[in-house]
């Protein structure tokens, strides 16, 4: 993003040397070109679109040329203002990157000599986590990997504060440069004892975030990663077995499944591709189980290590066969190169077939897309719990606080609030099963149930004596999707994040069937209010269902085209998606924000509204997911499975396609998903701010908490700004379009 202030702090002149000089001068070109060549009615007008642009330094040198004391007088003050306070954000955020930059930098002269470097900034309940403390000055050759660990972990947080030419020296020094090398030597001898998530956890992931171009760093890190989540399918846990883990899964479903695809895909499929990475899924199953600790598993015996070679000599045969194929695999031979695979295994190996078929169709079907997969029997119940946001359960918001099961939150009116259970609670136990050793996935399976049945758990809560058993009927859930800036003590919600220029705020979290219902109900009522503004908050939103979706783009778009859904090569025409008049919501001024897990549905929403055809709204904030593809779900003959596929992609208005990241990042391009209008890249330090002081504003406890117990801290609405640069400079912009419309601002 572009920037307006000509101050730098400390070594962040060398950064504008390096980074934004050349951008710097061209964008002030670029403004006054623009300024010369439109000649507007409105000079006003042109100075808010570079803001729209996320080019306030244009924006500031259009501003310069209107008479302060001309009949724009009011206007140029208000949109000098919003530059300025644009301005001081800019100017704050650089100053705190280049201070917990420093203190990283600190600390690496610590490891090396033993001795800080000047002055520890202070303030470190606002940074990250500390990397391992150890006084330095640090051993590389340590066995234990201890003083890797400690330099890997501090490089790799400082360099999420560096700019490119500091990032640059951090990779030269020495130290650095000596644990990097270090790093790898003890990862692989990690992987060659089978412990591949701790060569990830403790090198491998430093590594790949220190340089994420290190093309050898992405391939290790990506096969321990897949060979550590192979390990975990064989690993018992207390809410299921290995064995259970895989009941229902079968070859018929697999088989029928790929058959649905060859006639329904969006694209021709690459079998040979499929079978590639079955292939090589399987290797790594063999090499996982010569590895792996039989302790951790119930279902698998260790494997013979003659058996294991010809198992692996039959797979290197298998893979010659696909890649010598003349014209490539087909259906009927890619089936039959199952087939081959499942007979191998019964004279080599011999895991259940069940085991083979869950790890072959994954990678199989993965191949094609990341959204295409089988929803085995097992998996069913939870993967439509998240598609209609709705479960069977008590409740409940619940994380791990210093290994205790917690309550963090309430849900108004379900079983738990009624029952008196509050935020802050321990669940110590669930039906007698102790919580302490068991996963926030785990428990929430455990506590969730079929409606109408009971769920005992064991409550300790703080500052009482004690623990109390509380016997729940676990009822309905349905899960909200809408929320505002901050909760009220009733446990409703503030949607007026600026009422004095009459802002709104609505966050939305998924596209649920009641969505669309209950937005158009809290538009009204601010409507009613006088709403002049509003923001539409869709970050960390990936997805939901896509009629939903069409129908909040129509709240905001008279006529014309929201949405074109192409299908592939077996599929229908094309269909267009076309907005109606009736029902569309007054054109006040609309900016949406949108994050790096904004995806699918939200892309939709944001695209549509943003887009060129109709510039509804201004997009703020990080590059969405990439998506950009329409799924449909089949379980005809599957057994009690469910089949997801790709079977169409969509196109914005001005018939632009939402690219998938996958295929971009294939052609070494940068353009999926839908790009803001005004790019705001919140660091790793900012997003926890962020996201502390979101949900201290969400929270929701009993009515009737007596006083004495800690009251929620919530935060006011300047609070939230000051914590969220992406919401300060969203309200910047949509100011900007209440000057640019005639609005008052304040």
């Amino acid at each position: 993003m572009l920037t307006r202030s000509p101050r730098t702090h400390g070594c962040l002149t060398a950064a504008i040397v390096c980074w934004t000089t050349g951008l710097f001068l061209a964008s002030i070109a670029a403004g006054q070109t623009a300024a010369a060549s439109q000649e507007p009615n409105d000079p006003i007008a042109v100075v808010c679109s570079a803001i729209y642009r996320g080019d306030f330094t244009a924006a500031a040198g259009l501003l310069s040329r209107i008479d302060p004391n001309g009949p724009m007088a009011g206007r140029r003050r208000a949109i000098q203002a919003i530059l300025d306070q644009y301005d001081r954000i800019w100017q704050s955020r650089q100053a705190e990157r280049q201070r917990i930059y420093a203190r990283y930098v600190q600390r690496l002269e610590q490891l090396k000599t033993g001795r800080p470097s000047g002055q520890e900034p202070n303030k470190p309940e606002d940074d990250l986590d500390e990397p391992n403390r150890l006084a330095g000055p640090v051993d590389i050759n340590d066995p234990n990997g201890a003083g890797v660990r400690a330099v890997l972990a501090t490089v790799a947080t400082a360099v999420q504060f560096a700019d490119p030419c500091q990032r640059d020296s951090l990779l030269k020094d020495a130290l650095v440069k000596a644990a990097m090398e270090r790093a790898m030597d003890l990862a692989i001898g990690l992987e060659q004892q089978g412990k591949w998530l701790d060569a990830y956890i403790n090198y491998a992931a430093y590594l790949k975030a220190i340089d994420p171009n290190n093309q050898a760093y992405k391939e290790c890190t990506q096969e321990w990663l897949e060979k550590a989540e192979i390990a975990a399918t064989f690993e018992d846990s207390p809410c299921e077995t290995s064995k259970q883990r895989f009941e229902g899964v079968s070859r018929r479903i697999f088989t029928r499944a790929v058959r649905i695809i060859g006639t329904r895909y969006v694209n021709s499929v690459d079998y040979t591709q499929m079978a590639s990475d079955g292939l090589k899924r399987t290797r790594q199953l063999g090499e996982v189980l010569a590895k792996m600790d039989p302790k951790k598993t119930s279902y698998l015996a260790p494997v013979d290590p003659n058996k294991l070679k010809a198992w692996n000599a039959g797979l290197a045969s298998m893979q010659e066969q696909v890649n010598t194929a003349a014209t490539g695999l087909d259906e009927r031979s890619f089936l039959r190169l199952f087939d081959d695979l499942l007979r191998l295994n019964l004279s080599t190996i011999g895991i259940p077939e069940e085991v083979l078929v869950w790890h072959f169709s994954q990678a199989a079907l993965g191949a094609l897309d990341p959204h295409t997969l089988i929803v085995w029997p097992r998996e069913k119940s939870e993967f439509d719990s998240v598609l209609t946001n709705e479960f069977s359960g008590i409740g409940v918001e619940i994380s791990k606080q210093d290994g205790a099961l917690t309550i963090t939150s309430l849900l108004l009116d379900t079983p738990a609030y009624r029952a008196g259970l509050d935020a802050g609670d321990v669940i110590e136990a669930v039906d007698g099963i102790q919580t302490k050793d068991i996963s926030v996935d785990c428990a929430k399976e455990k506590i969730r149930g079929p409606k109408g049945t009971k769920v005992t758990l064991t409550i300790r809560r703080p500052g009482q004596e004690g623990t109390r058993e509380v016997t729940i009927v676990r009822d309905r859930i349905l899960v909200p999707t809408i929320y505002g800036w901050q909760r009220t003590e009733d446990g409703k919600w503030r949607y007026f994040i600026d009422p004095n220029n009459k802002i709104g705020y609505v966050r939305l979290n998924s596209f649920a069937k009641d969505t669309g219902r209950q937005l158009e109900t809290i538009l009204s009522e601010l409507e009613k209010e006088g709403l002049a503004g509003l923001i539409l908050d869709l970050r960390w939103n990936q997805g939901g269902l896509l009629d939903v979706a069409l129908k909040i783009v129509d709240m905001f778009v008279k006529d014309g085209v929201m949405l074109r859904v192409r299908p592939g090569l077996y599929g229908g025409l094309s269909e267009s998606v076309q907005a109606t008049a009736e029902g569309t919501h007054p054109d006040y001024p609309l900016v949406i924000l949108v994050n790096s897990v904004s995806a699918s549905a939200s892309e939709i929403v944001a695209g549509a509204l943003g887009d060129p055809r109709y510039e509804r709204a201004v997009i703020v904030g990080e590059r969405t997911h990439g998506k950009g593809s329409v799924q449909s779900i089949e379980d005809r003959g599957l057994d009690g499975a469910e089949l997801k596929y790709t079977t169409a992609y969509y196109y914005l208005p001005s018939d632009r396609r939402v690219n998938s990241r996958e295929a971009m990042e294939k052609l070494g391009r940068k353009d999926w998903g839908i790009g803001p209008d005004v790019e705001v890249v919140l660091r790793p330090d900012e997003t926890r701010k962020m996201i502390a002081v979101q949900r201290a504003n969400d929270i929701l406890v009993q009515a009737d908490r007596p006083a004495t117990k800690e009251q929620p801290q919530r935060k006011t609405a300047q609070e939230l700004l000051e914590a969220d640069p992406q919401l300060a400079i969203a309200m910047l912009v949509l100011k900007a379009r209440m000057v640019e419309a005639g609005l008052p601002i304040s």
